[in-house]
């Protein structure tokens, strides 16, 4: 049989193999969950494989129920495995989350759990007025210290109060309250995992990204207008910094946006060499480490970036490259040149031809003379014999 898809050679199938129906090769090892042989050992086609079956040892298709631990080993793996604790079966598929408990104590299956519910001996369980989740990252059942009149938070955690507003349930300088669950961070998205979102508003914790020229005020959760004088902590973390002397801002589309780096910014504070500074276009030579080019150094080439002292006498190019010139302005210290740098010419292919053929002219002249010489000599010897 071919030996896959793109490869029509022949090949010799492996206990691990089985055969597709367009007559190639499936390796049922290589992440590929779909891949199974049928019913028997001694059917080598490939089966699919759904939400009630897996691949036992011996690659062969196995049904399973609700009522057994077994189920598919992941999303890309199709092998029989058993649930374990903290887990239960997502479409016959092994699953463990925050937001699923199981139906029952003798159903695997996954039972979905929210704000309301929580996670009791493994099964998905309605929260009474005594209940709430363990914290906002564990939904297993917490009774403990709450009393009929605390009142839950959208992330399953007690408020401590008779009220659940969201400046009780969500803290400004910590995180924002999400839209949808995830299964391992719940319905609360803390900051580092939330970097480029704020709080919609003063008394409203849903995450909310941030639009252009914001940043996230680190006291209030909220966005804040940058400006020239505030800059994202990072190209992923849009918590507001104060945009250091020396330093510019990277502009949308590069891929250090909204972030300071080292550089000059002629209209504060975008950077005027945005294509080094907040893109990092070129990655360092060894033995090589990066150094900020102020008024003093600019680039060896355009596409060198190799630090060469700027002379009195030179200003910098659009490129980076040193050009000899009078600079934008002297105050502040700015090496941009006045006026745009010369672009260096091709060579003309031109002057190349025209000298080659006066070279050849040159040769075929010599040639000529060369010629005209031996002719005369030849009849000076014939008139000589002629006496």
């Amino acid at each position: 049989m071919r030996k896959s898809a793109a490869d029509f050679g022949c090949h010799t199938l492996a206990a691990t193999e089985c055969v597709h129906a367009d007559g190639y090769a499936v390796n049922w090892t290589a992440g590929n969950a779909r891949a199974a042989v049928g019913t028997t050992k001694a059917n080598r086609t490939c089966a699919a494989l759904d939400a009630t079956n897996c691949r036992d040892t011996t690659g062969i298709k196995k049904a399973f129920t609700a009522s057994v631990k077994t189920g598919r080993k992941s999303a890309t793996d199709g092998a029989c495995a058993d649930v374990a604790a903290g887990q239960c079966k997502n479409a016959g598929i092994i699953t463990k989350s925050i937001l699923f408990g199981r139906k029952a104590a003798a159903d695997y299956d996954c039972a979905a759990i929210d704000a309301t519910k929580c996670s009791k001996d493994e099964v998905t369980t309605a929260m009474t007025g005594t209940m709430s989740w363990t914290s906002a990252t564990d939904s297993k059942c917490n009774a403990t210290g709450l009393t009929a009149t605390h009142k839950l938070c959208p992330t399953g955690v007690s408020s401590g109060k008779t009220t659940n507003a969201d400046a009780d349930c969500f803290v400004k300088t910590t995180g924002c309250k999400a839209a949808t669950g995830s299964a391992t961070l719940g319905y609360l998205r803390l900051w580092k995992d939330a970097n480029t979102s704020t709080w919609k508003g003063a008394a409203d914790a849903a995450c909310t990204a941030l639009t252009a020229g914001n940043c996230r005020d680190s006291a209030t959760g909220l966005a804040a207008a940058m400006g020239t004088t505030k800059t994202w902590t990072s190209a992923t973390d849009g918590t507001c910094k104060a945009l250091a002397s020396g330093s510019c801002r990277c502009k949308a589309g590069t891929a250090n946006a909204n972030a300071a780096v080292v550089g000059t910014a002629t209209t504060a504070p975008d950077c005027d060499n945005k294509n080094f500074e907040c893109d990092n276009a070129k990655a360092l030579a060894a033995s090589h480490c990066r150094k900020a080019k102020g008024t003093t150094y600019a680039y060896k080439g355009a596409s060198d970036f190799t630090c060469v002292a700027l002379k009195s006498t030179q200003c910098t190019c659009a490129d980076g490259t040193a050009g000899t010139g009078a600079r934008k302005t002297a105050t502040p210290a700015v090496t941009t040149c006045a006026t745009a740098c010369p672009v260096p010419a091709a060579p003309s292919t031109a002057a190349a031809g025209e000298g080659e053929a006066g070279e050849g002219e040159g040769e075929h002249v010599h040639a000529a003379t060369k010629k005209a010489s031996g002719a005369i000599v030849a009849l000076f010897f014939m008139l000589l014999s002629m006496f």
